[in-house]
Order: structure tokens, then sequence, then C-alpha cells
């Protein structure tokens, strides 16, 4: 009986701070996207930089938590559509990137609003809309 309520300790332990993670990621996800927005608006590319990074570094973190942990238990069958939408938003990060170094703030906008557009998806799903 002790090493079963160990285990469910453990493994209660482990479910919170992975939640506990995903908050975090989430709002510095949050606080990443107001950065790049307040540099578009701004014509700040310093703002749009600093955004960037804290987003990959998010993503790699986020990409390193099962989706399971995050997804309700009747949409679990989409944590396969989760992992595409993070390619996809990979994808759009490298081309927001690209757009940045040609100095083409429209279409650097435009890949940043395809990330915004992935993050949404996402949410969609987790919460049912």
């Amino acid at each position: 009986m002790k090493k079963f309520l160990f285990c469910w300790v453990l493994a209660s332990n482990l479910y919170a701070d992975n939640t506990m993670n995903m908050i975090e990621i989430m709002q510095r996800l949050e606080y990443s996207v107001r950065l790049i927005l307040k540099g578009f608006l701004h014509n700040q590319r310093p703002l749009i930089d600093e955004g960037r990074e804290k987003i990959k570094q998010s993503f790699i973190e986020l990409q390193g938590i099962n989706p399971k942990v995050y997804l309700p238990l009747e949409k679990r069958q989409f944590d396969e559509i989760i992992f595409n939408n993070f390619s996809r938003m990979d994808e759009e990060m490298a081309l927001m990137g690209k757009y940045l170094n040609q100095k083409n703030m429209a279409g650097a906008y435009k890949a940043f609003d395809g990330i915004l557009t992935g993050c949404l998806r996402c949410h969609i799903i987790v919460r049912g809309w």
C-alpha cells in the first residue's frame, strides 16, 4: 500500500510540475507575442528579434511536454495534429526570419500571423471552441 501511495504521489507531482510548466510557457509565449507585435507597431526590430528568440525557446520547451498532459481525455487523439501544428509554426518562424533579413516587413508580419494562427489551432482543440 505504501508503494502504491508513493507512486501515486510521485505521479501527481510530475503531472503538477508539467501543468505548472505549461502555464509558465504559455505566459512566456504571450509576452513574446506582445513584444513582436509592439516591435511591428513601433518599427522596433530589436523587439521583434527578442520576441522571436523567446518564442523559439518556448517552442522547444513546449515540444518537450507530452500533449496528453494538457489535452483533455476526450481530445487526446489530436496529439498528432498538435505535433504537425508545431512543425508548421517552426516553418513560419523560419520564414519570418527570412523576410526580416530581407527587410520585407509585410512578409514577416504575414509569417507572424501564421504563427498566431498555429497558436489558435491548438487552443481550438484544447478549449473546444
